[in-house]
């Protein structure tokens, strides 16, 4: 469970415990704003939660649920708001900045704005009614709520005087993938120790995304390791995940089964998601990929992995991410104008041994001649 779902857990722990109490009492045991507070109630009431506020300035608790239940943050404009920041600098971050200086996830602030700005104008007709305009003063604050969460992080760069944002590293990541490099990847996976569960695991994703691949799943016992989900924004990750990557985007029980979140919940999230932003971006055949890689600058050393169509999302853990982004440094993968061997030595954890990357390119050319 996340910090919010946990301090709602507490809030609800705490008037079962106290019965009838003032409100101040409450926004100052848990340390929080009496804006917070209200945003929690209001949380916890979408949640089946009752209150009784007759008294001005108390508050006790009407209806009593098990307070070690998840109390799962709903859905909202603002939620989805940041989250499109999230995806967006954990989608595309690297795409701004030159891999040489070890700038790697990371991307300048006003360029995430710009960005984000276009994604909004995408997102709309000109003409929308419900349309959003995102302010700067608004993209600030998101960040700053984001960074609070533990979701971002700043790093002020004195030259430039730009304060930079990137995702933890222990956090788990959205990758954009394409059809025409999936088989590439995994012929790479096929030279990495099969029993690593990391290896097993990022193999099982890509053949899930591509069914269809020109190679067969050699492990079909394998299974996949999902991020944990410990915010709102994890569970919208999921969701889109799935959405992007399954035949049948909106298969309850499958998401179920395989997330652990409760049927009865992914069906609620569901509904929230096509709101005033969502409703653009998510349709009958899943969540729409191409939105987000409309601006890619093509410049990039990167933007190989981009082009083209056919992209599916995959959330992996960081460990998975890390092993994702060994690979993608391959010459046949990356570009063969590109030689990045710097992250070798991450691939000793997974049966990668000194030499390894030239080694599996010359066998990748050598495949292709015969």
């Amino acid at each position: 469970m996340g910090k919010v779902s946990v301090r709602r857990s507490g809030i609800i722990e705490y008037l079962s415990e106290h019965g009838c109490v003032e409100r101040e009492e409450l926004w100052t045991h848990f340390g929080i704003s009496e804006n917070r507070l209200c945003e929690d109630l209001k949380a916890l009431q979408v949640n089946g939660y009752q209150f009784d506020s007759a008294r001005p300035k108390y508050i006790s608790l009407l209806t009593v649920q098990d307070p070690g239940a998840n109390i799962y943050e709903p859905i909202t404009t603002s939620v989805l708001r940041k989250w499109f920041l999230l995806a967006w600098v954990s989608i595309c971050g690297e795409m701004h900045t030159d891999l040489y200086y070890n700038m790697d996830d990371h991307i300048g602030q006003k360029k995430v704005y710009d960005s984000l700005c276009k994604l909004y104008s995408h997102i709309y007709k000109p003409d929308d009614p419900k349309k959003l305009t995102y302010t700067l003063n608004t993209f600030h604050r998101d960040v700053r709520e984001l960074c609070r969460d533990g979701e971002l992080s700043c790093d002020t760069n004195q030259l430039f005087k730009e304060k930079f944002v990137f995702r933890q590293k222990d956090t788990p990541t959205l990758v954009i993938i394409k059809e025409s490099l999936v088989s590439r990847i995994l012929f790479a996976l096929n030279e990495l120790d099969q029993n690593n569960p990391h290896v097993q695991s990022l193999r099982k994703k890509l053949f899930i995304a591509y069914p269809n691949s020109d190679l067969s799943d050699s492990n079909p016992y394998a299974r996949c390791q999902n991020p944990k989900i410990k915010s709102v924004y994890d569970r919208i990750s999921t969701l889109v995940a799935f959405t992007s990557i399954t035949d049948s985007p909106y298969k309850v029980d499958y998401i179920s089964q395989n997330t652990g979140l409760p049927a009865a919940q992914i069906r609620k999230d569901f509904k929230a998601l096509p709101n005033n932003i969502g409703r653009r971006l998510f349709s009958r055949s899943g969540f729409k990929t191409s939105i987000f890689l409309r601006d890619m600058p093509k410049m990039s050393i990167l933007s190989n992995l981009y082009s083209g169509k056919n992209h599916r999302i995959l959330y992996l853990p960081a460990e998975e991410y890390q092993l994702y982004k060994a690979l993608r440094n391959l010459s046949f993968i990356l570009g063969e104008d590109c030689n990045m061997h710097d992250e070798e030595k991450v691939l000793m954890n997974y049966g990668g041994k000194t030499g390894w990357y030239m080694d599996v390119e010359d066998l990748w050319y050598d495949s292709q001649l015969n």
